[in-house]
């Protein structure tokens, strides 16, 4: 995986439908425990990556909420699907904190598409 990404704690996915349609609006379910705090000062960005795909999408955490380190949590987002994926892409979905520290990841190939070779061509805020 991308350097930037080694140290991450990993953070799982759940797509409904699964795979997802272009097109449409899927819903992702995202669930870990991370090991710092986090607060709705957070975000999730969901980036579609592959020809011809757009910017990340970004998400608030969640509305007022407030995490402890190594407290499970749970997060249901509603993601419009890429109305054109080609046969091969990717979908990472990462989260932020407000001072752009990565606290959790996760990363789904589809086809032939591979990783991106350095954390350069991650379109990660930074």
């Amino acid at each position: 995986m991308v350097e930037i990404l080694e140290n991450v704690i990993q953070i799982s996915v759940n797509l409904n439908p699964d795979p997802v349609v272009p097109g449409q609006t899927d819903i992702f379910e995202v669930s870990g425990t991370l090991d710092s705090d986090f607060t709705d000062t957070a975000y999730i960005f969901v980036d579609y990556f592959g020809k011809n795909l757009d910017d990340p999408i970004l998400f608030q955490l969640c509305k007022g909420c407030q995490y402890k380190a190594k407290t499970p949590f749970k997060i249901s987002l509603k993601v419009y699907t890429p109305s054109v994926l080609s046969d091969s892409y990717g979908i990472m979905v990462y989260i932020q904190s407000e001072n752009l520290d990565f606290l959790g990841c996760a990363m789904a190939l589809v086809g032939d598409e591979s990783p991106p070779k350095d954390a350069s061509a991650l379109p990660i805020p930074r």
